[in-house]
């Protein structure tokens, strides 16, 4: 079954009139027996209470799914600009102090209720905000460039689970009818594992974005701040219309669920995930058939495994998988043929440390191995009783990113609305460089394509 989740970017600070499509899809959805899942500006939260809107407010509050949506959105610097920087470090804590102020915004006038998806404004897929967001408690990243784009399964990376925002109504629902709605839901949603529709609530009423009319790569200022051009009412009309044939459609065949953030955040809770000694000869014959995320007996990226190995090589019984992190900088291997023995690779195991980024190169008795270099070493010793074991030069420390082809050829520079500035010196490189945190859902298929 297909589960569908109605999420809304629900981000106008200028358009009042804008404000009135967040009133319109709630209600609609509500009538029709679901929650809708309104993701929240912070400065938005703010400005509703100045537009005196308690009529919106109290509908979230009390009937739908409220997260969140950035800060600032797309007031620059937005949070690709901030966080294009060399020191990670530096950018996650900046990143973590102003996406936590705006969700005070959003709880000081919602409550703390919910907030499980942190649904990024266009093109922030930041690797830091990938991090920031699960350090500010969110299960989801909503939007991500990291997605399975047969199936639309969601996807754990730096922490956080992914989803694909899969398809936008804001363009859709003004030229269909009930018989064109059908085809569109065949073509789009059947089969997926998860579909999102996704819709800007000004868009029902204003025809053009709030931002691209005043933010576009600079800060215009407020006071010359324009308001977008409305439609014919008519037209929005013919879009609510249709709004709710959508809502029927899909509510009334049964390969459909209309679900939520929240609701999926419980069904996805799954067990704690666990790698023992006994488990290690399946994973390793999976990893020698190919590099990728395992899914058998559980669900393993590979950052999960060389740390299983670590634990069972220092001693301990099994290992407890938790949170995980990638590169930031390109590995590096072996050379040459390298002979090592199993007491060096349990010493650098030993002196890993799991909190932090793990390291491009690894150095022992004047040995340089790279990370599938130490890998590949672990498992071997963890599968047989040798003693020593010689590497290979040429074996790829990368997995398939063919696999994720909007991660493989994702450039953020000159997109979106970012400023000129954004010259994208680590974002770009440094999210593939996460790839060994990619986790796929257990006992599906490990590749997507």
């Amino acid at each position: 079954m297909t589960k569908i989740i109605f999420s809304f970017d629900t981000e106008d600070i200028i358009n009042e009139i804008g404000a009135d499509g967040i009133l319109m899809s709630a209600r609609i959805l509500r009538e029709e027996g679901f929650k809708g899942c309104f993701n929240i500006v912070g400065l938005l939260a703010d400005q509703l209470i100045t537009w005196d809107r308690y009529d919106i407010i109290n509908e979230l509050k009390e009937h739908h799914d409220v997260n969140f949506h950035s800060h600032t959105h797309s007031v620059h610097p937005t949070i690709n600009e901030y966080t294009d920087k060399e020191n990670f470090y530096e950018a996650l804590e900046e990143f973590v102090t102003d996406e936590g102020e705006g969700l005070k915004k959003v709880q000081a006038v919602f409550g703390k209720k919910g907030l499980t998806a942190a649904c990024i404004p266009g093109n922030c897929t930041s690797y830091v905000a990938h991090y920031g967001y699960k350090k500010l408690g969110f299960t989801f990243f909503s939007g991500d460039s990291i997605y399975d784009k047969e199936s639309y399964r969601p996807i754990n990376v730096c922490n956080i689970t992914a989803l694909h925002y899969a398809r936008s109504l804001d363009s859709v629902l003004f030229n269909t009818d009930e018989d064109k709605l059908r085809d569109y839901i065949e073509e789009t949603a059947r089969g997926k594992d998860i579909m999102i529709f996704y819709h800007h609530p000004q868009r029902a009423y204003c025809k053009t974005f709030w931002d691209a009319d005043n933010l576009h790569k600079v800060n215009t200022p407020k006071e010359k701040w324009i308001k977008s051009e409305t439609h014919d009412p008519k037209d929005t009309e013919r879009f609510y219309k249709n709004f709710r044939a959508l809502i029927k459609l899909l509510k009334e065949d049964p390969d459909f669920s209309i679900t939520s953030y929240a609701e999926l955040k419980d069904e996805l809770n799954g067990s704690e995930r666990i790698i023992t000694r006994e488990d290690i000869p399946y994973i390793k014959a999976q990893l020698e058939e190919d590099l990728f995320p395992v899914t058998l007996p559980d669900s393993y990226c590979i950052s999960d495994i060389l740390l299983a190995c670590k634990d069972l090589l220092c001693g301990k019984e099994y290992h407890v998988c938790k949170n995980v992190y990638g590169f930031l900088s390109e590995p590096c291997s072996v050379s040459k043929p390298t002979v090592v023995s199993k007491s060096e690779i349990t010493e650098l195991l030993y002196s890993l440390d799991e909190s932090d980024f793990l390291p491009n190169c690894f150095y022992v008795n004047g040995k340089h191995l790279g990370p599938r270099d130490l890998l590949s070493a672990s498992l071997n010793f963890l599968t047989s009783d040798s003693e020593h074991c010689t590497l290979q030069p040429a074996q790829k420390w990368q997995i398939d990113l063919d696999e994720f082809p909007a991660l493989r050829d994702l450039k953020y520079k000159h997109t979106w609305l970012h400023a000129d500035t954004l010259e994208d010196n680590y974002l770009s490189d440094r999210l593939r460089l996460q790839s060994w945190t990619i986790r796929l859902p257990k006992g599906t298929k490990r590749k997507i394509l």
